[in-house]
């Protein structure tokens, strides 16, 4: 049966000091650093396959995709302006408009849009994606453009306080 998997992961957890003149300059502390290195752990030892990685603009969503391309190692990672800011729209539109040659794709983001699109799309049964949380979800088609309108199961929804 053909399946199309999503991933999504909400940036490591952020500096909010005043070093970053702008939000969307705002660096990946140490501490979310770590926290997203133990998602990368959880998803290779779960055999997470990931054939392409979508982040936000911002320089914290490049830092928890550029993480995660590491540990896993990974393809490159593409740049999708409308991730940021981060609306459950922007992540839909960037996902029905990938090739089907890939199978699965992770989208690197920031709150609501991640945790609005992990509900309303995914089933996820969550209040809030915690920084550094991933959710997996697998569709049950060959098609991008179909995903909304098939059958879906939840892998997982995970955080990496709860790891």
């Amino acid at each position: 049966m053909d399946t199309k998997t999503i991933y999504l992961l909400r940036h490591g957890k952020a500096d909010w000091g005043i070093g970053a003149a702008k939000d969307i300059d705002r660096e990946v502390l140490l501490e979310g650093i770590n926290r997203t290195k133990q998602i990368a752990k959880y998803l290779k030892e779960n055999n997470v396959k990931i054939d392409l990685v979508i982040s936000s603009p911002a320089v914290r969503a490049i830092q928890t995709a550029n993480i995660i391309k590491e540990e896993l190692n990974l393809p490159e990672i593409i740049i999708e302006d409308r991730l940021y800011p981060c609306e459950g729209d922007g992540i839909f539109n960037t996902i029905i408009e990938q090739n089907d040659d890939y199978n699965s794709i992770l989208i690197v983001g920031h709150n609501p849009g991640i945790t609005y699109f992990a509900r309303e799309y995914m089933y996820a049964d969550i209040d809030n994606i915690h920084t550094s949380g991933a959710v997996g979800c697998k569709y049950f088609t060959k098609s991008w453009s179909e995903f909304l309108m098939v059958d879906k199961k939840l892998k997982f929804a995970i955080s990496p306080k709860k790891i």
